[in-house]
């Protein structure tokens, strides 16, 4: 939705967006405004005034996701408790059914621990919030005909934030929860070994809840600039 106005001296422009994407995947959407402001005004015959703001505010949710992990014997990359839709369709075989014969969610064992596709997007997702807002003014002087200066100063805002929510029932939680039998605890990774007691058992170190990740950036950004125009015609041809 946008509006427009103005005079001979005073011209304005301003406008509203709202996009809401429900994603191709479980577990995957967005939603955005957007705002823009423009005005322009004359102070007489020599000054001109030009006035400029937009800002916007994005709300995405994503499936949840680790840091990647170098394989220094392999010389590769990997990661762990990977539930990105497409790498689960590409690499996953079919008769891992993500529903049973009675409709209700199937359980396989992956990590130690029950694994359902649909189940760990619900549990295990990504909320990315955004803000960003900027402010620009411009000022422009005749001094002649000829000659022209300008200013130029703006202000820019922007502020992300990544929240990851690892729900106890997500698999990644369980895996590290999982210590059902002697062998379990042997080979289960995610527990914990107290490097002072070597010959002890490994240790689940997560009885209870699960986890919650929080990153936050911060970009604040000033410009100004100056500039004396002059223009002149030497030579003009009509043909």
């Amino acid at each position: 939705m946008s509006v427009t106005s103005g005079t001979d001296r005073t011209q304005s422009y301003a406008s509203v967006s709202y996009l809401k994407d429900d994603g191709v995947t479980i577990g995957n959407n967005v939603e955005r405004i957007t705002g823009n402001y423009r005005l322009n005004f004359k102070m007489g015959k020599k000054i001109s005034v030009e006035l400029l703001s937009n800002g916007s505010i994005r709300n995405q949710r994503a499936p949840g996701t680790r840091n990647t992990e170098a394989d220094v014997v392999y010389g590769s990359n990997f990661r762990n408790f990977d539930i990105n839709p497409y790498n689960y369709a590409l690499k996953t075989s079919r008769i891992l059914t993500p529903y049973d014969e009675s409709g209700n969610l199937e359980y396989f064992r992956l990590n130690y621990a029950p694994f359902n596709i649909i189940n760990e997007l619900n549990s295990n997702y990504l909320k990315l919030n955004l803000i960003e807002y900027k402010v620009q003014g411009k000022v422009e002087y005749k001094i002649l005909p000829q000659l022209t200066y300008s200013a130029i100063g703006s202000y820019r805002f922007t502020k992300s934030e990544g929240q990851v929510h690892i729900l106890e029932s997500s698999n990644l939680v369980k895996a590290y929860k999982a210590a059902s039998d002697p062998t379990v605890v042997d080979n289960n990774p995610f527990l914990y070994t107290n490097p002072d007691a070597p010959y002890a058992y490994p240790m689940v170190v997560l009885p209870n809840g699960g986890f919650y990740n929080v990153t936050t950036n911060t970009l604040t950004n000033t410009y100004f600039r100056q500039e004396l125009n002059y223009t002149r015609i030497l030579v003009s041809i009509i043909i």
